[in-house]
């Protein structure tokens, strides 16, 4: 869950914000992403300590020799879904950091959850898009056609009733359009 992908993107645009190096680390306390560059792929000490303990971490310059090659900042672990995912260190002052390290957390965690309920319904669709093809078929395997439907809790029964819809010109993205149509009809039923 906690891709490079995505961790660059957090530091990217944390950095730029507070003007403060931030550090992501995985679920092993490697760093995957930094505002330092040279520091991705190092074991992060201090990650691994948060980790271990499931709690923040504060080191102060004079607490450093405790934890190889860290610097003073804090270290926060990154929840998903209750799970400790990863930890996200900010380099600095403790003591100016305790005000706003709370708040990068949870932003880290919004946007690690926006992005999985993206690639949720991303599958999703894509699973509604392969009944439509086995439909489409000369031979339809029900099986296949039901196995997919279970996969995204979904149960069509006769009658059927199929309709087609064309939109010209449209400003609105694929997705949105499903989006819309999916708030009107009862999505166990109707596959869209």
């Amino acid at each position: 869950m906690l891709t490079q992908e995505i961790a660059r993107e957090i530091v990217k645009q944390t950095t730029i914000r507070l003007n403060r190096n931030i550090n992501i680390m995985d679920e092993k306390g490697t760093i995957i992403a930094s505002g330092n560059p040279d520091r991705i792929n190092q074991a992060h000490f201090g990650a691994i300590e948060v980790l271990k303990t499931g709690k923040p971490l504060i080191i102060h310059e004079q607490d450093r020799h405790h934890w190889l090659g860290v610097l003073p900042g804090i270290n926060l672990p990154i929840e998903f879904q209750k799970v400790i995912i990863g930890v996200i260190g900010i380099t600095g002052d403790p003591a100016e950091l305790k005000e706003f390290g709370e708040l990068v957390k949870m932003i880290t965690e919004m946007m690690l959850n926006q992005s999985f309920m993206a690639e949720q319904l991303e599958w999703k669709q894509h699973l509604k898009e392969l009944v439509f093809e086995d439909l489409l078929k000369e031979t339809i395997n029900q099986n296949s056609i039901d196995q997919r439907l279970n996969l995204i809790g979904m149960k069509l029964e006769p009658p059927f009733q199929v309709g087609i819809l064309e939109i010209k010109l449209n400003p609105l993205k694929k997705n949105e359009v499903i989006q819309l149509l999916e708030n009107v009809f009862d999505t166990q039923h109707t596959l869209i």
